[in-house]
């Protein structure tokens, strides 16, 4: 998704970071959960790029290339941006993947840019041993590179890594950031209540609030019967389309399933179907929660409904069609 400017008000207080990308110093943002470090590297990156949308890279782990990891990142000629999740056992082979992505930027000449942007995101999943490989990594192309780093917490990190880099720690922004970002006063009653509910969260808030105030909820009945009808007829992109408008307009995602899956076991399909479709439900209702990644759980779930349903369909053809060929299955004796 890409970021605006009606943001900014909340890094008003962090606009000494953007001089750091001519220095000789690497960064580290730190801070709570959604208190803006990654939303604020996003808008530094796009103001200053041509980026990109995020995407899905394999990497060879191996010299024969028979097994890849995967991993999202955004790039330009300029930059390259890395979304880390937990590695489990990959760990060392991303941090090798990491080193040869530095040194392939470096090999590139046709920019007049001093240094490249490395952006790693969520260096809090590293262990302290990949935290000292990163280290190694730092010092190799501190020359030709500055790294924008992001994690929760310091208590983790190994002493080396804080010592060679900037450390800047971000605070969930005040409730004057919010108001002049939503456009309302200070001490309107819903954003007072949200902001104390939500302890300050930025999408936390941004998203409750809009819910509760959104001119369009009178509509989610209408759009539901229309993502459900072509969900019925395979509309794959006409499904992406309402998914992502009722996103946008920031509809409650866990009640867009609760209506979808209320119309799905209206259907007359076996028992094996509405049992699984109302499992899926429930496991992507929880990842919903946590209000991450809105779009890919939606987008998952209509798509295994989709899937079920044209799996059944096909089934019944089969049926069909082995007994205009065959006869009946059964016959009374």
């Amino acid at each position: 998704m890409q970021l605006t400017t009606k943001y900014k008000s909340f890094f008003n207080q962090h606009d000494a970071i953007n001089n750091l990308l001519h220095s000789r110093y690497n960064v580290l943002l730190y801070g709570c959960p959604q208190s803006g470090k990654k939303t604020f590297i996003q808008l530094f990156i796009e103001k200053e790029f041509m980026v990109s949308a995020w995407n899905k890279e394999s990497f060879p782990i191996n010299n024969e290339r028979r097994t890849v990891i995967e991993l999202r990142v955004r790039k330009s000629k300029h930059h390259i941006e890395i979304l880390l999740v937990k590695l489990g056992n990959n760990e060392k082979y991303i941090m090798k993947v990491i080193g040869n992505l530095c040194a392939q930027m470096i090999l590139d000449n046709d920019t007049k840019l001093l240094r490249k942007v490395v952006v790693l995101y969520n260096v809090h999943y590293l262990s302290i041993e990949s935290q000292n490989t990163l280290k190694v990594i730092l010092e190799r192309y501190h020359s030709s590179c500055v790294m924008f780093l992001t994690m929760r917490t310091l208590n983790p990190i190994s002493e080396g890594f804080v010592g060679n880099i900037h450390c800047y720690r971000f605070s969930y922004p005040s409730i004057d950031a919010f108001a002049e970002v939503l456009k309302v006063d200070r001490d309107d009653c819903t954003l007072r209540k949200i902001y104390t509910l939500t302890n300050g969260m930025v999408f936390d808030t941004l998203y409750r609030y809009r819910q509760q105030t959104n001119n369009i909820a009178h509509s989610l009945d209408d759009k539901i019967n229309e993502l459900f009808s072509n969900i019925t007829v395979y509309n794959i992109k006409r499904v992406r389309e309402i998914n992502h408008e009722l996103i946008v307009n920031n509809m409650d995602p866990c009640e867009m399933i609760k209506m979808v899956l209320n119309k799905a076991l209206a259907l007359s399909v076996p028992f094996d179907i509405t049992r699984d479709l109302t499992k899926y439900a429930t496991e992507y209702q929880y990842r919903l929660t946590k209000c991450e990644r809105q779009m890919y759980h939606m987008e998952a779930f209509t798509n295994y409904i989709i899937m079920r349903l044209y799996q059944f369909d096909n089934a019944l053809k089969s049926i069909e069609h082995s007994n205009l060929s065959h006869g009946p299955l059964f016959v009374k004796t």
